[in-house]
This record gives C-alpha cells, structure tokens and sequence, in this order.
C-alpha cells in the first residue's frame, strides 16, 4: 500500500478554525489527522500543502515512525509549533490508515484502554449578564452556568441570582 495524494483542509464551523490533512492511499483507505495551531492555521496549511505532503506520495503509510523521523530530524531547522503542528496532523492521520486497515480503533493499536471510568467533577464558571465582567464585581442580575456529570455525559443547566 502507497500513498497516493495528501489533502490540507482549512475549515471554520462555528467561528473555530481547524487544519486538517487528508492522506489517501492506493487502496482506497484514507486517514484524517488534525494539526491547528490557533492563530497560526494558514501558516501550518501552507508547510503541509507546499512543502510535507510532497514528500509523502509514493510512501508507505505504514511507516509512521520512519516518516516521523524523516519530517521531523529531516528539516534544517528542527521542531518549532507550526512545524510539529504539521508533523502532528500527518500523525494521525496516518494513525486512521493504520486502524482502518487493522479493524481496531487507534487506542487499541497503542496499547488498550488504561481505565475503566473516568471521575468527573462540578465546574462552574461566574458570569456577568452582559458577560463581561466576573461576578463580583457585577451590579446588574447575575447568571451562574453549571455544568453537572451524570451518566449520560454533561448537560447545561442555568441558574439566576440577584
């Protein structure tokens, strides 16, 4: 298995801007990874599209840790956050392939899930009404957001105060 083109994706749902990379391989099985760097996506969009997913044609995308190291030690100028941002995006993605490939979810591949639950906890956050300024030094009617576990995951609720 080769790979055979390698996509960047810059997309923006809801006002969060996320660089993504694409990597298909010959036998039609692709892998999606994630490399945004906030401030930075186009920056990290451009190493990708013009200067790493180059090199990847032709590649085996079972490789990981051999095209890890070519990217990373193979560059004048080691590391930095656009650069691993990239290199981390091509990662995963290459991880995808890997699991796809195998039928198991990528957690498995990397040696199985560590624990069986996961203790959560409370988290509320003082919100002024206008929203711009922290509760105690808010005059106006107060809204004090919660989020509370449970075992069906997180829900909102919404409480006033005066």
């Amino acid at each position: 298995m080769k790979i055979t083109d390698a996509r960047v994706i810059v997309t923006c749902p809801a006002g969060q801007t996320y660089t993504l990379v694409k990597i298909t391989t010959d036998a039609g099985v692709y892998g999606v990874g994630e490399g945004t760097k906030n401030g930075r996506e186009l920056a990290v969009a451009a190493l990708l599209e013009h200067h790493l997913a180059p090199t990847l044609i032709g590649r085996d995308p079972g490789a990981i840790e051999d095209i890890w190291k070519f990217l990373h030690k193979g560059a004048y100028w080691r590391g930095g956050p656009i650069q691993n941002s990239a290199i981390a995006a091509i990662d995963m993605a290459l991880w995808d392939i890997k699991g796809k490939v195998a039928g198991l979810p990528v957690y498995s591949l990397l040696g199985g899930p560590t624990r069986k639950g996961l203790l959560t906890s409370r988290a509320c956050s003082n919100i002024c009404a206008a929203g711009s300024a922290p509760r105690s030094s808010c005059s106006t009617m107060r809204t004090v957001a919660c989020r509370r576990s449970r075992p069906g995951g997180w829900r909102k609720t919404w409480s006033r105060t005066t």
